[in-house]
């Protein structure tokens, strides 16, 4: 029998083409494989949005399209996965979404039968691999960044009173603009004297044709930029440090300081209060919601009998309820979401066969790197003999010298990176796996900002607390389908409690299970 289908394609950037990710390319593949299997091809819709979220033109009215028309519409089709989504927990939701209008999924690539349960943890690893894909991307360029500016430079948008150029050898740089660097001197001269306020100056300004927002203005005025120096934000356990850049400043520096001693006093004539501290005796505060009134629950600590004793307590109404309670029933929760160790290494085996991919274009580079590698040092002991020999003057020599060691320096690091990224994959893997499948050590563990990062990440809706329970209304889709899987989980029933769970229930949204 003939089936009909929509299908999708996706591609962001340019560069995506390629690769073989082009749009031409794709609705070539989708319409062949069509053609070939008796699908008819009702309509055709494409993007050239991210695919971190859903929020795509296009793609809005696909999800209108297939709801008016569901009736008549068997598959929703893609090249690959990749394509349709980078957000593991968003394409889940999304597919559920389709699923429900009795519309069937089929992926080119790895399709997955999902009619299967055992399928769905495939499914899963298929749209966790292209959002591990994007953030080791982005863990990259951050790298790059940080490389670039602890050598001075600035690999941004230039701020106000700069411009982003290109030096005779074409490298990126940032100058002075010959428009705004004046404007810039002017003000920091106004603010040194003490007699104006920064609105008043900023209205000088904008007055001048200097467009900033109140906001960005306070920014420019701390920023040491000017001066000549980059400053290198914290990250991960590497401090925040100040190194000379290799732009040329445009503010003096005493008038840069006489500045930042104006607003610090002025800071403190203002009293601003300071944001208040997390306490770790605390940790579902904000995440609990009141069962009478329906506001989020605050918490504080109460003296007596020697001791302090901590509540969560509604503002609104009065409700409250002991912490250590209340925590200790969160906790028994987390102990139950844990999975056997046969289900444990099915998913790790699927997550290593799934990133062989990955792993290949990593080597594939790698090689590239090597080989230029090889080619610069060659180059280098040319010039080494050509001058030695005298056939190349030495200024000549200092000059090319010096830039072929900033290429070799740049491609050692990257084959460094690409080495770290190989060896580390497994361990953090693992690491990873053991992490999710343990969320309670991992929670008990964490300090009170990881904590809540981990509540957070798990259960997207608040809970309520009431009669010594705490009823949710929904958990995260990865989550919710290891705890399915579960051994403590595996009898539980939509909307009925755990017999081994002081828990009242855990409510699970429909659209999950296979369809009947």
């Amino acid at each position: 029998m003939e089936k009909s289908a929509v299908i999708y394609t996706r591609v962001s950037t340019d560069t995506q083409a390629d690769k073989g990710y082009s749009l031409r390319d794709q609705e070539d593949k989708l319409r062949r494989y069509c053609q070939h299997n008796d699908i008819t091809i009702v309509e055709h819709f494409q993007d050239d949005y991210s695919a971190k979220d859903f929020n795509r033109p296009e793609w809005k009215l696909l999800i209108d399209f297939l709801k008016k028309n569901k009736n008549s519409i068997d598959l929703f089709m893609f090249a690959k996965w990749d394509r349709f989504s980078r957000n593991m927990e968003a394409g889940l939701k999304v597919l559920n979404q389709i699923k429900a209008l009795g519309i069937g999924i089929h992926c080119l690539e790895n399709n997955v039968d999902d009619s299967i349960p055992e399928n769905k943890l495939i499914q899963t690893v298929m749209l966790l691999l292209p959002q591990i894909e994007n953030e080791r991307r982005s863990l990259s360029v951050t790298a790059g960044m940080r490389r670039a500016m602890k050598e001075g430079k600035w690999p941004r948008q230039a701020p106000i009173g700069y411009k982003n150029a290109r030096d005779e050898e074409n490298n990126k740089v940032i100058i002075p603009d010959p428009k705004t660097a004046p404007l810039i001197q002017y003000l920091f001269n106004e603010m040194a004297k003490g007699d104006k306020t920064q609105q008043e100056v900023r209205k000088e300004m904008l007055a001048k044709g200097l467009k900033c927002s109140k906001n960005n203005f306070s920014l420019l005025l701390r920023n040491p930029f000017y001066i000549g120096l980059v400053v290198i934000p914290e990250y991960k356990e590497e401090h925040e440090t100040v190194v000379k850049g290799q732009h040329e400043a445009i503010v003096q520096k005493e008038v840069f300081n006489r500045v930042q001693d104006i607003l610090i006093g002025r800071n403190r004539e203002r009293n601003l209060s300071v944001k208040r501290s997390e306490h770790p005796e605390l940790p579902l505060r904000g995440f609990i919601v009141c069962s009478v009134c329906g506001r989020k629950l605050t918490g504080s600590a109460s003296k007596g009998n020697g001791g302090k004793y901590y509540y969560y307590h509604c503002n609104n109404c009065g409700n409250r309820f002991k912490a250590d309670l209340v925590n200790t029933k969160f906790e028994k929760l987390l102990r139950k979401i844990t999975l056997n160790d046969e289900v444990k290494e099915l998913f790790l085996q699927a997550v290593r066969h799934m990133a062989k991919e990955s792993i290949a274009i990593d080597q594939k580079e790698q090689s590239k790197v090597i080989n230029e590698l090889d080619r610069q040092k060659s180059r280098k002991e040319r010039l080494d003999t050509s001058f030695l020999d005298g056939e190349l003057p030495a200024a000549n020599y200092t000059q090319l010298v010096k830039k072929l060691d900033q290429d070799i320096a740049k491609l050692s690091q990257k084959q460094k990176e690409l080495n770290r990224t190989k060896d580390d994959f497994n361990k953090d893997l693992v690491s990873g796996v053991q992490a999710v499948f343990n969320l309670r050590d991992l929670y008990l563990k964490s300090d009170i900002t990881d904590k809540r990062r981990i509540i957070g990440s798990i259960f997207p809706r608040k809970f309520i607390f009431e009669e010594n329970k705490v009823r949710t209304e929904e958990m995260n889709e990865v989550i919710r389908w290891i705890a399915k899987n579960s051994r403590a989980f595996r009898s539980i029933k939509k909307g009925q409690p755990c017999s081994k769970t002081e828990l009242s229930r855990l409510v699970i949204p429909p659209g999950f299970e296979p369809r009947s």
